[in-house]
């Protein structure tokens, strides 16, 4: 039965075929901009000096009981 099911999810749903292997160039491009946009609104709005004064700090007090 749950063979039959399983066929029946492959004809529905279809199975890669070689043209349709990984990523193209294009979503990895997308992937690239999304991070960059990211970076870029860290860096406008100066929230990346308070992430890393707040790194700085909780890395001070984790060595500070040695």
């Amino acid at each position: 039965m749950s063979h039959n099911t399983l066929a029946r999810m492959r004809k529905r749903y279809g199975t890669k075929t070689a043209t349709d292997r990984g990523q193209t160039a294009f979503e990895y491009l997308g992937i690239i901009l999304v991070v960059v946009v990211i970076i870029g609104a860290i860096i406008g709005t100066g929230i990346g000096q308070a992430i890393t004064n707040r790194i700085s700090t909780a890395v001070a007090s984790i060595t500070a009981g040695k």
